[in-house]
This record gives C-alpha cells, sequence and structure tokens, in this order.
C-alpha cells in the first residue's frame, strides 16, 4: 500500500493542560509522528486518547506507549530530537498486508481527534506529521488501546474475570508493574474454563524472544500475534466467562490495556 507522509493540523491548547488536534477525515492513519519543542521530554505526555466520533478508542500514557512499541521493537520516544510515534498499524507480523490492516480508516467516521494530556514541561510546543495511505484496507477493524487497574491484595493466586469481551477480538493484553521487576510470575487464561493460554514469565519472554517481540521489565504481555501471524486472535463471541488467574509473589497495583480489533462503533 502506497504511504506518504503529511504535516497535520496545528493542535489547539499546547501547555500544561490537555492539547488537541483535529485530524483531516479522508486518509487511513497508519502512524503520528510528534515533534515536541521547549522543555519538553518524552515522559511529559502522561496521557494520550485517539477519539472516533466523540469515543475514546486509544487511551494509554505515554511512559506504557513507549513500552507497548519497544516490545514491538519499534523506537521509544527521543529526549534529543525530541520525536515520538504512535503506531496504529500492528507490527512485527509477517504479511504487509496484515500490518496495514488495523490503520484508522477515518472515512467511516465523523470526527477523528488526538488528546495529548501534559505536565512538567516549560514552554511546551507540540506539531504533528501522519503516515498516511488511501487504499482500501483489509477489513476496517482497528486497534482499541483500553487501560484497567486493579490491586492484588498479596501473594497467590488473583482472578480477574471482569474485563469486557463479546464481539470485537482481543489482539494482546499488557499487565504493567510499577516496579523495575514486577510481581506477577505466571498468568492462566480460562474460556469458559478451558485452558488457552498457561505460561510463567519466564516462558512467556523466551516465546516472544524467539518470536518477534523484545520482552520489557516489568511487563507481562499476553499477545496473540507473537510468532508474527496477523491472523491469530482470542474469539471471545459467544463465550460466558473469561478469566485470567495472576500468580502473585506480592501484592501491587496493575495496570493492564486490552488490545481490542474491531469497528470503531462496535465492541468496546
Amino acid at each position: 500500500m502506497a504511504k506518504r507522509t503529511i504535516q497535520l493540523p496545528s493542535f489547539g491548547g499546547v501547555a500544561n493542560g490537555t492539547a488537541t488536534m483535529n485530524l483531516p477525515i479522508g486518509w487511513n492513519y497508519h502512524q503520528l509522528i510528534l515533534q515536541r519543542g521547549g522543555t519538553f521530554n518524552h515522559d511529559h505526555i502522561v496521557g494520550i486518547r485517539v477519539m472516533a466520533d466523540g469515543v475514546p478508542v486509544w487511551d494509554v500514557s505515554g511512559a506504557h506507549l513507549d513500552d507497548h512499541q519497544m516490545f514491538d521493537g519499534l523506537a521509544a520516544g527521543n529526549n534529543t530530537t525530541k520525536l515520538s510515534t504512535i503506531n496504529f498499524e500492528r507490527a512485527g507480523l509477517s504479511l504487509p498486508r496484515a500490518r496495514e490492516a488495523t490503520a484508522i480508516n477515518s472515512r467511516l467516521m465523523r470526527t477523528l481527534q488526538l488528546e495529548i494530556d501534559i505536565a512538567g514541561s516549560t514552554n511546551p510546543t507540540l506539531s504533528a506529521k501522519g503516515v498516511v495511505s488511501t487504499g482500501q484496507l483489509a477489513d476496517n477493524r482497528i486497534i482499541k488501546k483500553r487501560k484497567f487497574s486493579f490491586s492484588p491484595g498479596g501473594a497467590g493466586i488473583y482472578q480477574k474475570s471482569d474485563f469486557p469481551f463479546g464481539s470485537d477480538l482481543i489482539s494482546r493484553i499488557f499487565f504493567h508493574s510499577p516496579t523495575s521487576t514486577g510481581k506477577i510470575d505466571a498468568i492462566t487464561i480460562k474460556r469458559d474454563n478451558a485452558i488457552i493460554f498457561e505460561r510463567t514469565k519466564n516462558e512467556n519472554e523466551l516465546i516472544q524472544t524467539n518470536g518477534v517481540r523484545t520482552p520489557i521489565a516489568n511487563t507481562f504481555v499476553v499477545d496473540s500475534s507473537e510468532l508474527g501471524a496477523g491472523d491469530q486472535a482470542y474469539v471471545t463471541a459467544g463465550v460466558s466467562d473469561l478469566r485470567f488467574e495472576l500468580t502473585m509473589s506480592a501484592a501491587e497495583t496493575v495496570t493492564a490495556y486490552v488490545e481490542y480489533i474491531g469497528l470503531h462503533n462496535s465492541g468496546h
């Protein structure tokens, strides 16, 4: 698919607060490139939201987005060049068509906005370019990145069974720990009582390193596309119970990002 890089409109409200941009309708958005100025490091980006028709389809912190993109083998936000990227494709997949399939087709939307929460910067400036195309995408489904937080109270098995599920596929889930190594030793996933995933953290990282991923120290990732196959995802339509059993070595607060794949106005 032929792509081009274009200058996007100016942000409004660039200060310590929320900067907002209305993305032009008509493009497939594969990636956004943010250019920061002033005393504005990547970690001053404390929140990123992508809003489709007024509904958030992405909600992630700048630091966690860095982790997600490094896990995919992409560059982290750079405080020398002051460049950061937001990638909407499924990186690392073996087929270009599969990688590009989750670009955001804005032609299906009335409005598409980018919101950047900024804190701790001095005289910040912010602009963006888009890596875009106009061709037909595979099926117009996008990644929807949802944020959750929960707090296992101590060592042992913690059960998490209230992630929303249904019509959308689940591509992967990032379980972030606030400590440098994390307290999640293993995860088991049960779909209607059948085990569909059962690994220790070390096993998980070995498999993903042998695949197409770069594990992050404080993050346990369940990734259906870890070996580069774009047709892999967890189906939950018609499922009554989807249960995650986390083996914890100690108490901590976990931030989880569930990446759903679906139409922007369906499911989750």
